[in-house]
């Protein structure tokens, strides 16, 4: 089970909504109920809700981020600074690129159409590996919290 914020499915409900999809329409590709499909996109929205109220929660105790992805640069750029920042920190690099391009994909959806970074995106890093990343001004996601209390 991967590590994310939200569900495959929770993600492409809230893909089709974006693009104007009713929700008997999204029940139709599901072959589910449209009350599941509005409780999904709820249960996906209270979850984003709650990590940006995380994410401000430990920006205000003043946690900055590692790298910036800034808006208009490439994704694959960014990781490449990501990888030199893991480097000179000397903390474990994953061998193939792509598991940082899509853990960074996957926490910024909105944030990253096609490899062009559309707004800001906060990079944050521990010495074990683990990133974690969100909109930039945003605060942090909710797995750096827990990583906070336990130090």
């Amino acid at each position: 089970m991967k590590d994310t914020l939200l569900s495959d499915k929770q993600k492409q409900i809230l893909r089709y909504r974006n693009a104007g999809m009713t929700f008997q329409q999204i029940a139709d590709i599901y072959g589910t109920t449209k009350a599941d499909i509005c409780q999904s996109e709820k249960r996906a929205k209270r979850k984003i809700q709650c990590a940006r109220a995380t994410m401000e929660s430990l920006r205000t105790l003043g946690i900055a981020p590692v790298c910036i992805f800034r808006t208009g640069s490439d994704l694959l750029d960014g990781v490449s600074q990501l990888r030199t920042e893991m480097t000179t920190m000397a903390v474990p690099v994953p061998e193939d690129p792509l598991d940082l391009i899509n853990q960074i994909r996957s926490e910024n959806l909105a944030q990253i159409h096609g490899r062009y970074i559309v707004e800001d995106i906060a990079v944050y890093l521990f010495n074990d590996g683990t990133i974690c990343s969100g909109p930039l001004g945003e605060g942090l996601p909710g797995k750096l919290l827990e990583r906070k209390k336990k130090e």
